[in-house]
Formats: C-alpha cells, sequence, structure tokens
C-alpha cells in the first residue's frame, strides 16, 4: 500500500464507525437545510432588534414582535405537526422553508409596523 492511500482508509474506516446506518444521503441533506435555517434564525435574532431600533422602533414595539412571533411560532409549529401526522411531511418540508423566504422579502423591503409584524411572526417557524 503506497503512503497516498492509507489516510483515504483511514478516514473511510472512521466514517464507517461515526456514520450512523440509517443516515443516507437525503437526510443528510435535511439535516443540512435545517442547520441553515436555524443558523439563519440564530442570526436574525441578533440583527432585527438592531434593524428594527434603526427604523426608530422602541424597547417595547420590539418586544411585542418578538412575543408576538414566539406565540405564533408556538400555534403554527403544534399545527404543522398536527397536519404532517395526517397529511404527510414532504409538503411542510418545501412549504416551510418558502414561507420564511417569503417572509424575509418582505420583512426586508418594508418599513410598515403591520407587514413587520405579520411577515415575522410567519417567517419564525421552526
Amino acid at each position: 500500500m503506497t503512503e497516498p492511500e492509507r489516510p483515504n482508509r483511514w478516514i473511510k474506516t472512521l466514517k464507517d464507525k461515526l456514520q450512523p446506518d440509517w443516515l443516507n444521503r437525503d437526510i443528510g441533506l435535511v439535516f443540512g437545510a435545517r442547520m441553515s435555517m436555524s443558523a439563519g434564525r440564530a442570526m436574525a435574532g441578533i440583527v432585527v432588534p438592531v434593524y428594527l431600533a434603526v427604523l426608530g422602533y422602541h424597547g417595547f414595539l420590539i418586544g411585542l414582535l418578538f412575543t408576538t412571533t414566539a406565540i405564533t411560532s408556538a400555534v403554527m409549529s403544534a399545527l404543522i405537526g398536527w397536519f404532517s401526522d395526517r397529511i404527510g411531511r414532504k409538503i411542510f418540508l418545501i412549504t416551510t422553508p418558502l414561507l420564511t423566504s417569503i417572509a424575509c422579502l418582505f420583512f426586508a423591503f418594508s418599513q410598515v409596523g403591520a407587514v413587520l409584524f405579520v411577515f415575522a411572526a410567519l417567517g419564525s417557524l421552526g
């Protein structure tokens, strides 16, 4: 065995030992997408209050926005979980990130308070 082949063999052996049997390409893609969405939401949790403060919103309205968003997210998570058990999960794996993307577009290009509240709440699912 030549020198360049040894590290590849070790990596393959390590991968076989650490990777569970149920983890395939599709599940890896879903996990990767979910991780990306979570990272984006975590960053939005930091950027959104700063953005709203720059727009002139005071602390009470920013807190109200986050409270509304949390309640809406909890209700939507419960409803989507219930519906996904009855009609299937695939539709929600597609529409939930799509809804978040649409909400982000409206949130980014609007400064109207009601629009910000609605789309921040609808885009918070996850």
